[in-house]
């Protein structure tokens, strides 16, 4: 008896224009609309269903390479350019094809605790379920080999196992690793 699990390469299914909710994509639509409008405009402050996540990188980068990296991270994954709609009185998500993605350029100069957290709180905020994407990046740098890379996504989209692959994938990006679809 072998101690290794054999995996089956997942299938990418057939491009549709809209797709039905998961019945926990369900719940946490319904519950994410109590804190905002119909018409997208958020009631409250509060994030339940963000996820975020800091990282802290030592050493050089390269701010214009890593934006880039954002971008083709958001090319390279439908879940992040998806946006969630009603059609027929029923919640469903639609992956657009092109979404621009403005990674956050933060400066924390003086490194003071006080004023990083106030540039987290500004940074992490509600999301409009209606306009992707629904991911945040941001780089807050306190010198030229000190940063924190911030990731701020809707738990719709995703959970702490798929943001631990997103970060990795934009590594490689950043990196030129070979990528496979």
């Amino acid at each position: 008896k072998s101690n290794f699990m054999v995996y089956e390469p997942i299938i990418r299914s057939e491009f549709q224009d809209v797709y039905p909710l998961s019945l926990s994509q369900k719940r946490i639509y319904i519950l994410d609309s109590l804190v905002s409008n119909n018409d997208g405009i958020i009631k409250s402050s509060v994030t339940p269903y963000n996820i975020s996540y800091a990282f802290t990188v030592y050493g050089e980068l390269e701010v214009d390479k890593l934006q880039e990296a954002c971008q083709e991270l958001v090319n390279r994954h439908d879940v992040l350019r998806t946006r969630f709609s009603f059609l027929n009185e029923e919640p469903v998500q639609i992956v657009i094809d092109r979404v621009k993605m403005e990674m956050a350029v933060l400066s924390a100069n003086n490194g003071d605790e006080q004023a990083l957290q106030e540039i987290l709180r500004d940074f992490i905020h509600p999301f409009d379920l209606k306009k992707p994407p629904l991911i945040r990046i941001g780089l807050i740098s306190f010198n030229a080999s000190k940063h924190i890379l911030v990731f701020d996504m809707h738990h719709i989209i995703s959970d702490g196992f798929s943001l631990r692959i997103i970060f990795q994938d934009l590594l490689s990006i950043y990196s030129g690793d070979t990528m496979y679809p």
